[in-house]
């Protein structure tokens, strides 16, 4: 049984912005021609147990197409990092002497098929070498390259993963980075994460998850793919702290300044008031519990927010956070 159509709008749900274009009709089109294509295929049953898992991988693979035809470079900087960690461009694949980066290439596909058959399934071994998925990954290869001289560049996607580009503040970069780890082809499945993680935010999760590809953070992700972006150093140096205590100290026009009760070495913090919510604003001299982002020489409060009351409890459980820490 065949899906109902891939329409724009949901093929738009996998980028980070929501104008739909002729671009993103021409590559909806292509990934309802993908799910034809792929149902037509019998021993496709075999890998894909559930007809909604067939129609994601094949906006994902179409997703996959785009970003190797538009040179956006998402694919390319999972390659280069697996050949600077391992010497080749994909991990347990044999490659062959037509294998070219930045192209499509048969064991791309492969890959892909085997790291969403793993992820969809309940029992998730499988052998990456199976024939099934090898035949499968052939018979993509040829479907793909009919259209690869045709199918057109993604202008919006290359905007947004221009290799110079950079944030204006940390909202701009903490809104990317959240499109990026939950709903990018890249990161296909880590909107399951928050069925699974209680009492943790969709923020928080994507600053510190680590299901990416080789278990790298989204944050370390997007600091390889904008390697060359003049805010370079400070994508590699983005770090989500652990939830703290904090006194305010003072205040400047754009700062309030702290102390981390729970880090004697960590002393007159910015934290960026621009962060915090307006009507909860702590004043000098009070306690607060929240998570902090650094980002950019300053921090960036994160996710929620408490007013502490400073008393023997309070200071009890500041001296377990210390002794936690120094194990």
């Amino acid at each position: 049984m065949k899906t109902k159509r891939i329409y724009p709008k949901e093929w738009s749900e996998w980028h980070p912005y929501r104008k739909t274009t002729d671009v993103d009709v021409y590559y909806a089109d292509f990934a309802t021609d993908l799910y034809d294509f792929l149902a037509d295929i019998p021993i496709h049953r075999e890998l894909f147990e559930q007809d909604c898992h067939t129609r994601e991988f094949c906006i994902c693979l179409t997703a996959w197409f785009e970003d190797i035809i538009s040179g956006t470079g998402i694919w390319q900087s999972f390659t280069s990092e697996c050949k600077r960690l391992y010497g080749t461009y994909l991990p347990f694949f044999y490659l062959s002497k037509n294998y070219f980066p930045g192209e499509i290439n048969e064991e791309d596909i492969r890959f892909l098929i085997w790291h969403h058959v793993r992820q969809m399934r309940e029992n998730p071994v499988i052998y990456p070498e199976d024939p099934i998925i090898a035949s499968i990954a052939r018979e993509l290869y040829h479907f793909l390259m009919d259209d690869y001289e045709v199918a057109p560049e993604n202008e919006l996607m290359q905007a947004y993963f221009n290799p110079r580009r950079t944030f204006e503040d940390f909202q701009e970069y903490r809104t990317f980075l959240e499109w990026f780890h939950f709903h990018c082809y890249f990161n296909a499945f880590n909107h399951t994460e928050l069925a699974t993680e209680e009492n943790t935010t969709l923020n928080e999760l994507a600053f510190k998850s680590r299901k990416n590809f080789l278990s790298l953070t989204t944050p370390e992700w997007l600091a390889k793919i904008f390697v060359e972006s003049p805010q370079a150093e400070v994508l590699r140096n983005v770090k989500k702290e652990e939830l703290s205590y904090f006194k305010i100290t003072s205040e400047e026009t754009e700062y309030l300044i702290a102390d981390d009760l729970c880090d004697d070495n960590k002393k007159g913090l910015h934290i960026m008031k621009q962060s915090l919510d307006q009507r909860q604003m702590p004043k000098v001299g009070q306690t607060i519990s929240c998570v902090l982002i650094h980002y950019n020489n300053t921090y960036w409060q994160s996710g929620p927010l408490a007013h502490c009351q400073e008393n023997p409890a309070l200071l009890l459980t500041i001296e377990n956070f210390k002794r936690e820490s120094a194990k």
